[in-house]
């Protein structure tokens, strides 16, 4: 996403998923207390992609992790 984009987004409250692309409300871009996404279990860094992720996004990262066997 170019810079402008990111700022734009940033600037009206929202983000912009990483995984899909999906335009979602940040708590923490908007300047509340929190975030929905603090709720929920945290999942590892997968193929580099570190930023946020849409609410189905982050479900499903944290539904595949739940699946893996310990220390994998």
């Amino acid at each position: 996403m170019e810079y402008q984009d990111r700022r734009r987004a940033q600037e009206a409250g929202s983000s912009r998923c990483e995984a899909c692309g999906a335009i979602f409300r940040c708590g923490a871009a908007a300047g509340d207390e929190g975030c929905w996404c603090a709720a929920l279990p945290r999942v590892p860094v997968v193929d580099g992609v570190a930023g946020c992720f849409c609410p189905d996004c982050l479900a499903a990262r944290v539904a595949e992790q739940a699946l893996k066997p310990p220390g994998h």
